[in-house]
């Protein structure tokens, strides 16, 4: 997994807060992009279009957000709604004793599946509010599985594809599904294990 971390570029302060939580996912075996911090808000400034770009990259490559959003800003908003519109999981941190006031559509905002609020007080607290995201996340995420099909099964996904305009993904998942909605067993072990 692959997270990236914004926040204010206030000055070297705000960067405390961001080398904690980038220090929490690495410690989980999270890759963190930190580039948004190679740079401060004047170099931003010089080529706002090379900058626009390097935040579209860096929300692009990563599998979630972690945003500082204590001194809430619109470049953050709009880095959040924009990871957001990716359908990448956002967590947007704020400390209430710095600033008691968080921003009200953020935190209203966290009624998305995929935008989780959390207030914290200390390294502790940001640190656990981190490590609960990144479990969260894990169960989120989709993944990859590469599968060896047969040439009937192929030509059936190819027809599909063409005739039905689904994806062969799509057929494969809806196959999946149906088998698992049928399975007993599954369902039992599910409730066994999870309370679901």
């Amino acid at each position: 997994m692959k997270a990236a971390i914004i926040g204010a570029k206030l000055n070297n302060k705000s960067n405390i807060e961001a080398q904690i939580i980038k220090k929490a996912l690495q410690e989980k075996g999270v890759s963190v992009d930190f580039s948004y911090y190679e740079t401060n808000t004047d170099h931003d400034a010089i080529n706002l279009e090379e900058t626009h770009k390097r935040n579209q990259k860096l929300i692009k490559n990563a599998d979630f957000l972690i945003a500082e959003a204590t001194e809430y800003s619109s470049g953050i908003g709009y880095l959040i709604a924009n990871a957001l519109s990716q359908k990448k999981p956002v967590l947007a941190l704020h400390n209430i004793d710095k600033n008691p006031n968080p921003s009200n559509i953020i935190k209203a905002s966290a009624s998305s599946k995929l935008l989780t609020f959390a207030e914290y007080k200390d390294n502790t607290t940001i640190e656990k509010a981190t490590v609960d995201f990144v479990y969260s996340v894990k169960s989120m995420l989709d993944t990859k599985f590469i599968l060896i099909i047969s040439p009937e099964i192929e030509r059936y996904l190819e027809w599909v594809s063409d005739n039905r305009r689904m994806h062969k993904a799509q057929v494969v998942r809806r196959a999946v599904e149906d088998t698992m909605e049928k399975d007993k067993e599954y369902k039992d072990y599910l409730k066994k294990e999870y309370g679901i």
